[in-house]
């Protein structure tokens, strides 16, 4: 089973965003969604709705 994290790298992937791009969306750090990605972070502190609205709109 994927993790959040390879989830987020993979949807971020299919929608055609840089990680750039999608931590602007998700409204954290371009170093912040690099964590992410990379496994490194925790979700805890993460804006779950907001992020969830970034990923399904395709507002970018």
């Amino acid at each position: 089973m994927d993790s959040i994290f390879s989830r987020l790298r993979t949807e971020r992937k299919r929608i055609g965003a840089s990680q750039q791009t999608l931590a602007v969306l998700l409204d954290v750090s371009r170093r912040t969604q690099c964590s992410y990605e990379s496994d490194a972070s925790d979700l805890t502190s993460a804006k779950p709705e907001s992020n969830r609205h970034a990923l399904t709109s395709g507002g970018f």
